[in-house]
C-alpha cells in the first residue's frame, strides 16, 4: 500500500485550523496577543511619564524651562521551546485507523495527529507562562532533562490579600476587597471600572456568589428584591457600581494523559485587568527569530524528518536508515513582553 506524506500546504491548513481555535477564543490571548519580532531578544522602550504642573510666569514674566522626558529600555532573553513525536516502524506498520479493525492508518493521518498534539502543547505552554505571570508576577520553566530553570522572568504587580478569606462566606467581604483594590489604581493610565475584567476560576467564583455577609454581597438585591445568583446578574451589579466584570476562566492542561487537570488560574486568585486608555494591550506574547525555521523567521518551526525522503526506487538517501522512523518536530522561541504591569492587579481571595 502506498502512503503519502502531507505536503507543506496541507500541514499549514492543519495549523490554521487548530491555532486560531486555541488562541482567538482564549481571553489570555486577548490580554496578551501573539506578535513576532525578527530579533534574538525581546525588547521594548517606554517614555517616562509626563509630570509637573505648568508654572505661573506672571505678566511680562519669563516662562519656566520644562525638562524633557527620558525613556527606559527593557529586554529579556526568549525561551527556546520544542518537541518531537516519533512514528516508528511498529506504529507505521500496525496502527489501524480508529473505528476500523483491519484498515491501516494513513501516514499523513499519523503526522497530522502528531502535529495537533505538538501545537496543543505549544499553546498550553504559552498560556501557562501568561497565567503564571499574571497570578504571581513570575514565570519559571524548568528544563525536564537538566532540572535547571531555563526560562524565567518577573514583574512587580500591584497585589493584596483579602483580610477575611472568601471561603469564610459568613463574614467575607468580596465587594469591599475589589473596591479597595481598584482604589489603589486611581490616577494611573488604566481604566479599572466596568470596562475592566476580573479573571477567576469556577471555585473562586462559587465562593464569591455564595457570600452570606449581609454587609457585603449577600445584602445586595436586584430589581425585584432577589439575591444575585448568576454571573450575568452579578456583572450587572458590578457594572452599576463601575466595578470590573467577572470572567470565569476554567482552562487547564494535563501534565500527563492520566493526570488531574491543572487549572491555569488557580483557586483563590482574582486577576483584575485594567484597560489602557489608549486601547493598547497590556502586553504581548512575542515570538522571536528561530534558526530552526526554514526561513529563519520569527515563527514556530515545523519539520517532518523521514529517512525515506529522497529515496529513489530501492535506493535510500545517504541519511536514510532502517528501520524507518518518521519524526514530527515543532517548536518556537519567545516570551512575554509586559510594558504595562501596573494594569494587572492580583487579589488573593483565599
Amino acid at each position: 500500500m502506498a502512503y503519502d506524506i502531507p505536503d507543506l500546504v496541507a500541514l499549514q491548513e492543519v495549523e490554521q485550523e487548530i491555532l486560531p481555535v486555541l488562541t482567538m477564543n482564549d481571553p489570555l490571548f486577548d490580554l496578551f496577543p501573539i506578535d513576532s519580532e525578527n530579533a534574538s531578544m525581546i525588547e521594548w522602550e517606554q517614555k517616562d511619564n509626563y509630570a509637573g504642573l505648568m508654572a505661573v510666569r506672571g505678566i511680562n514674566g519669563n516662562p519656566g524651562r520644562v525638562q524633557k522626558v527620558g525613556s527606559k529600555t527593557y529586554s529579556m532573553e526568549p525561551g527556546y521551546y520544542g518537541g518531537f513525536t516519533p512514528l516508528d516502524e511498529k506504529e507505521l506498520t500496525k496502527r489501524r485507523a480508529l473505528g476500523t479493525f483491519d484498515e491501516p492508518i494513513n501516514i499523513d493521518d499519523l503526522i497530522t495527529e502528531a502535529l495537533e498534539h505538538l501545537m496543543t502543547q505549544q499553546i498550553n505552554r504559552q498560556r501557562k507562562i501568561i497565567a503564571d505571570l499574571i497570578t504571581t508576577g513570575t514565570f519559571s520553566v524548568t528544563n525536564e532533562l537538566t532540572s535547571s530553570i531555563d526560562h524565567t522572568d518577573s514583574f512587580t504587580l500591584p497585589a493584596s490579600t483579602a483580610s477575611i478569606p472568601w471561603t469564610t462566606v459568613a463574614t467575607a467581604t468580596p465587594l469591599l476587597n475589589i473596591r479597595a483594590a481598584i482604589a489603589t489604581r486611581i490616577g494611573y493610565s488604566y481604566d479599572f471600572g466596568k470596562e475592566a475584567i476580573m479573571l477567576m476560576n469556577q471555585n473562586t467564583y462559587n465562593n464569591f456568589i455564595n457570600n452570606a455577609n449581609s454587609a457585603d454581597l449577600a445584602g445586595k438585591r436586584a430589581s425585584y428584591g432577589q439575591t444575585y445568583q448568576s454571573v450575568g446578574n452579578l456583572n450587572d451589579l458590578l457594572a452599576a457600581d463601575n466595578l470590573p466584570q467577572i470572567l470565569v476562566y476554567n482552562e487547564s492542561y494535563l501534565a500527563t494523559p492520566s493526570s488531574t487537570p491543572t487549572l491555569l488560574i488557580p483557586d483563590g486568585k482574582v486577576v483584575i485587568c485594567g484597560k489602557r486608555k489608549t486601547g493598547r494591550s497590556l502586553g504581548n506574547f512575542t515570538v522571536t527569530r528561530n534558526a530552526n525555521h526554514p526561513d529563519m523567521a520569527a515563527a514556530p518551526y515545523l519539520w517532518i524528518v523521514d529517512p525515506f525522503q529522497g529515496a529513489s526506487g530501492n535506493i535510500l538517501p545517504s541519511s536514510g536508515s532502517i528501520p524507518r522512523t518518521i519524526e514530527v518536530h515543532r517548536g518556537f522561541n519567545g516570551g512575554v513582553k509586559l510594558p504595562f504591569p501596573g494594569g494587572i492587579y492580583v487579589l488573593t481571595a483565599y
